[in-house]
């Protein structure tokens, strides 16, 4: 899973902000492209950084477009979400 951050050092604090989840790091590289109007000066940064989930029996759920939408350790609860999801969703 990737995750996108905005970063801003100010005042000897780091400042953070989660902007998305994403399947793929071409996915987040791709919405990075339109968060980059977010930069304003240079102590402020948006990444993509990779997370390794825990090795517990987690199911996610992903849109179509491969946004995480859930986390969820039932299975069942995981399998009803996503056919609740309009665009439809995949598991994993």
């Amino acid at each position: 899973m990737w995750v996108m951050i905005w970063f801003m050092f100010h005042n000897n604090s780091l400042e953070h902000y989660v902007l998305g989840q994403y399947l793929t790091s071409d996915i987040c590289k791709q919405e990075q492209k339109e968060a980059l109007v977010l930069i304003k000066t240079s102590q402020t940064v948006v990444i993509c950084l990779e997370i390794m989930p825990e090795q517990k029996s987690n199911y996610v759920v992903y849109d179509k477009h491969g946004k995480v939408v859930i986390i969820t350790h039932n299975k069942n609860y995981a399998v009803a979400y996503a056919r609740s999801l309009k665009d439809g969703g995949n598991i994993r």
